[in-house]
């Protein structure tokens, strides 16, 4: 792409003139005018090239990319509680269908390489959708805010908000991976012949779960090994409270292994630059950072995404969609 010329900064002229103004006051004023530089005008778009694919009423929370008898889609989901099929590129602007049922923001999808027609997703409800996402068919969900509360003992936890949801195949069982905003601990549910989840482990970390990465190679070759970053920086379980200066620095990097079926902590070799103290003015840009969450949930009074709305995109039918594809 041919990078653009900046444009010449124009010379700032104020609207009045020495023949305009009678005040010595306002003579001054002018003058200081004059010596000030006009303001630059903010950039609206980016300067590299970019195409508009699809967009949404509310903010985009995850997008993937699906296959189906030949034909590609883009699901999205949002933060007004919808998951939306669109059609592939380049026909993105052609909806297919939602699915609809969750009553809180959804944060993460994940579509199995096993079972391309399954999607699983969560966020601020309660529980964890598993989706017929081309049919639009709620197929089953499993309580994990229970799960949660009996981790941290007590209910504690009033509200949960999903960071991540993995997929990761062992033998002949698919797992499904969960970690929750602020909870030290990785959640393990199997993904049945059904397709309902069947809480598995519940895995403690040494810090807040952040990001989980599948299909790592195992010391032995294997790519079964589980690759887990924790917040080193806050206590666990507190988003908000720091780790004392003189607590001996974690890792930021967790491994598991499967063994017999079950994951079990591998050793990670990582080298911690030392130093894990955090200025207070940073305290509130790294909470921001790293727990951003919570704050997709709507708010009593907000209003909620309404079924089917899809703002500014168009959804065709068949026949229409037929002659655009001819």
């Amino acid at each position: 792409t041919t990078p653009q010329i900046p444009e010449k900064e124009k010379t700032f002229k104020p609207s009045a003139n020495e023949l305009t103004i009678h005040s010595q006051r306002n003579r001054k004023a002018l003058e200081n005018q004059k010596r000030q530089k006009p303001p630059q005008p903010q950039k609206s778009e980016p300067e590299f090239e970019h195409t508009l694919l699809l967009g949404h009423v509310s903010l985009l929370t995850d997008v993937k990319l699906a296959k189906s008898k030949g034909r590609t889609y883009v699901i999205t989901s949002d933060r007004d509680e919808h998951i939306r099929i669109s059609r592939g590129i380049p026909q993105t602007h052609i909806i297919e269908g939602f699915c609809l049922g969750h009553t809180e923001f959804i944060s993460r999808i994940c579509i199995p390489d096993t079972r391309p027609e399954i999607l699983i997703a969560g966020g601020g409800d309660d529980e964890v959708f598993v989706w017929e996402w081309e049919k639009g068919h709620l197929v089953s969900k499993v309580d994990l805010k229970s799960t949660v509360q009996e981790f941290v003992g007590g209910d504690k936890v009033s509200k949960i908000a999903v960071s991540s949801i993995s997929w990761v195949r062992w033998g002949q069982v698919d797992l499904v991976l969960v970690t929750v905003e602020g909870i030290p601990a990785l959640f393990t549910f199997h993904l049945k012949d059904d397709n309902t989840l069947q809480h598995a482990q519940t895995l403690k970390l040494s810090g807040n779960a952040l990001s989980v990465t599948t299909g790592i190679a195992a010391p032995d070759g294997s790519p079964s090994r589980v690759l887990i970053s924790v917040d080193s920086t806050h206590k666990p379980g507190s988003s908000t409270e720091l780790r004392h200066s003189a607590e001996e620095s974690i890792s930021p990097l967790q491994a598991f292994v499967f063994e017999d079926g079950n994951l079990v902590q591998d050793s990670f070799a990582l080298s911690v630059v030392g130093g894990n103290d955090v200025s207070e003015g940073a305290v509130g840009g790294l909470r921001n950072l790293l727990y951003s969450l919570e704050n997709l949930r709507k708010r009593d009074g907000e209003e909620r995404g309404k079924e089917g709305e899809i703002g500014a995109d168009v959804a065709i039918g068949e026949d229409e969609a037929a002659q655009i594809e001819e």
